[in-house]
């Protein structure tokens, strides 16, 4: 019997840590040994650790760091990172019948290398708006910089905010970059698969009708799942729902980052919508 693969695809702040968590509640295989909560996401991040240093190291060809990535930056991926993915791909094929995994940068990978060694994988995309992502990250980074012991602005610095307005704006603009760069990796994948082997949807959707996602994965993309009431891991301190600051950003990024958001909600509606269910 073909073993069956998902693969969790969304960029950082999605909300795919928690969908991790809940498909492993599920009864998915997803992962092995998980690198350790953080106050960011105090129930874990469920990033299985083999995968998420592979995918490091594969990634040290743009020199990646967190949240840096460019629209332009390209991914380079040898012969020697194939092997190891599929080696890594036939271990877990062994022990499992049905296994998956979740991280953020497998959106980087998923085209020049786990397409390629896994053709027939089974994807779950999560997205939330770009205004919700780029709130999130700076909602943490102002924490970061708290328990780094980092102060507020001086009296001074407050005189002359417009000193501090610049490096808001470009932190703000490499940060929807990454966002688009993530989810365009994401489209451009999905136009390669066939729809019953894909589903689409935002957070707010899992979080309101989980019985409805729950649904797809299990007739749509065949899943043995046995349900578990989402309500029970479900912390609101956890995850930002309501809408972020009105953060100026480059024009062209926005009209991207608007752009995207209407494919993924039409794939989203397609992925629901699908006949059978």
């Amino acid at each position: 019997m073909e073993n069956k693969i998902l693969i969790i695809l969304g960029a950082g702040r999605s909300g795919t840590s928690f969908t991790a968590s809940w498909l492993q509640k599920c009864g998915l295989q997803i992962g092995e040994k998980f690198i350790k909560p953080s106050f960011i996401n105090k129930l874990g991040f469920f990033e299985d650790k083999e995968i998420m240093l592979f995918q490091d190291e594969v990634l040290k060809s743009i020199q990646k760091k967190p949240l840096k990535i460019k629209i332009t930056d390209i991914v380079s991926v040898t012969d020697e990172d194939k092997k190891k993915a599929k080696d890594l791909v036939t271990q877990r094929n062994q022990k499992y019948q049905q296994w998956g995994w979740k991280d953020p940068d497998s959106c980087l990978l998923v085209n020049p290398l786990w397409s390629k060694i896994i053709p027939n994988v089974k994807t779950l995309v999560v997205y939330r708006s770009y205004e919700l992502v780029v709130h999130s990250h700076l909602k943490i980074q102002r924490e970061i910089n708290k328990k780094n012991g980092v102060r507020k602005l001086s009296g001074i610095l407050h005189r002359i905010k417009y000193l501090y307005k610049p490096t808001l704006a470009k932190e703000v603009n490499s940060l929807l970059e990454s966002w688009v760069r993530y989810n365009q990796e994401i489209i451009n994948f999905l136009e390669h698969k066939k729809e019953e082997d894909f589903c689409v949807v935002d957070l707010d959707t899992i979080l309101c009708n989980p019985i409805k996602v729950f649904e797809v994965l299990t007739k749509k993309l065949t899943f043995s799942l046995k349900y578990f009431d989402i309500k029970e891991i479900y912390d609101s301190d956890m995850l930002t729902l309501e809408a972020g600051s009105n953060y100026a950003c480059d024009k062209n990024l926005k009209i991207l980052s608007d752009t995207l958001i209407l494919k993924l909600e039409h794939l989203r509606d397609k992925s629901l919508n699908f006949e059978g269910l």
